[in-house]
């Protein structure tokens, strides 16, 4: 199997962030991996509380489980997703996991740990920077 990160796509969940509701400052990326797309979006400003979102949706491969998190590129230790990891088969989704955070200057990157055929791999995707 391979989870290595190529084109950048458009991120599907972008509807459902509660930023882009109230008008806030948002970014995000997303790229196409080997068998799913990862996304991180950012909604807020630097040195204001914010949104965090990150998800995958899976279009192909052997079913996997997964944990979805972030990081910033500033230090620190890596943000998980609370709860078990969840299995997903190709056309399911996680969904968009989302942290309320302090947002600070720098740049944050989505990761998913992926658990497939008795190994266990954390990948980490394209920083975007929190918009100031």
């Amino acid at each position: 199997m391979s989870y290595i990160q190529s084109d950048a796509v458009s991120c599907r969940f972008c509807g459902d962030r509660v930023g882009l509701l109230r008008g806030e400052a948002s970014v995000r990326y997303g790229w196409r991996g080997g068998n799913g797309d990862l996304c991180i979006d950012v909604t807020g400003k630097v040195g204001q509380a914010g949104v965090i979102g990150v998800g995958y949706w899976k279009r192909k491969g052997d079913p996997v489980w997964v944990w979805l998190g972030w990081q910033n590129n500033t230090g620190g230790g890596a943000n998980w997703a609370a709860g078990p990891p969840q299995e997903i088969y190709p056309g399911g989704n996680t969904g968009t996991k989302t942290w309320f955070t302090y947002l600070a200057a720098g740049c944050v990157y989505p990761l998913i740990r992926v658990i497939a055929g008795g190994s266990t791999d954390t990948l980490k995707g394209k920083e975007v920077c929190v918009p100031s």
